[in-house]
Formats: C-alpha cells, structure tokens, sequence
C-alpha cells in the first residue's frame, strides 16, 4: 500500500470524520518525518491554490483535535509520528487479517523466494504420498497477490501457473476502475 492509499484510507474512516478540504490537508503530509507547517502549506498551496495561512492552520487544530494530538509545543511532529507508526505498523485492526508487514515497493525477490518454496512443499507433500509432516504446508495452499497495480506480475507468470497445477489457489486483488484508490494510482504514475 502506498502512503498516498494509506492517508486516502485513514482519512476516510469514520471515527476521523475528516472533511474534503482536512483530508486534502492529509494528502499533503509526507511521508518523512520533518515536514515543517510551512513546508505543507506551501505543498497545500502547490495541489490546491491559494489559502489563508489562518484558515489552513484552522484545519490543522481541527485535524489534530481529530486526531487525539494535544500537549504544548509542536503537533504537526506529533501527527506525522501518528500516522508513519500506523502506516509501518500495518495500521488498526488490519494484523488480524493476516497483514504482517507493508513494503515501499513491490518485494519482488522475497515474492519469488516464497512462491519456490510454497512449491517445494507441495511437491515433496505430493511425492511423500500426499503425507504432510510440517503443518505450514498444510495452511498454505493459497497465494494472494493484494496490489492494485502488479505491472511486474509476468515476471511470475511461470511461478504462478506451476502453483495452479500443483492446486494452489491464486488471488490477485483487481482495482475496481472508477474508484477513488484506482485514481490516487493513475496521479502517481503521471507523475
């Protein structure tokens, strides 16, 4: 998940209430920590035109109210260590659906790595006579690629075909076109 997917998601739960013009705000966080206010306003600026400095600070407090930052001194430092913890963290409530670990980019040789040996186990289980010793082999019979965008999927095109005929399952999450992840995807990549 890129940071720019991640802020659109957390932006949009309902527990933040965030409105259209805060989460523009959001978008404007990097993902580095060491973004001054007036290094955001300035990227504000640049994404959406002109503001007040007053009225950009006025949804800042109420960014932070939202998102539980009080205390004196600095609390931009404070939203930007929020929300890297959540982002590195795999964000709320997500491990309980298995999700480990958020890579920057596409892990390409940790992927190829796990598919060879998803292999190997199902070939040795099947050559043992489908007698299975190591219960990982057992629960791990499918594979899930969750990437809206896979221009390097070809690259497996021969890891995965070998994992369907061995009978593991193959997933591999689609961007619905027209939704809102689908077209933070599309800005990125005019970039």
């Amino acid at each position: 998940m890129s940071w720019t997917v991640f802020l659109q998601t957390l932006g949009e739960r309902q527990e933040h209430a965030l409105t259209p013009h805060e989460l523009e705000v959001i978008h404007c966080l990097q993902e580095e920590p060491g973004q001054s206010k007036q290094q955001l306003l300035k990227e504000y600026q640049r994404r959406h035109g002109p503001i007040e400095e007053e009225a950009f600070t006025q949804r800042l407090r109420t960014i932070y109210r939202k998102f539980h930052v009080s205390g004196r001194g600095y609390k931009l430092p404070q939203l930007q260590r929020y929300l890297a913890q959540q982002y590195q963290g795999s964000g709320p409530g997500l491990s309980r659906f298995g999700l480990s670990r958020i890579h920057a980019a596409f892990p390409t040789d940790t992927f190829a790595a796990a598919l060879e040996r998803l292999l190997h186990n199902q070939e040795q289980a099947k050559d043992d006579d489908h007698k299975v010793d190591d219960p990982a082999v057992e629960n791990h019979k499918e594979v899930a690629i969750l990437q809206t965008f896979a221009p390097n999927l070809e690259h497996y095109r021969a890891h995965l075909s070998r994992c369907l005929q061995a009978g593991v399952r193959v997933r591999i999450l689609l961007a619905w076109p027209y939704s809102l992840a689908a077209g933070l995807r599309e800005e990125v990549l005019k970039r």
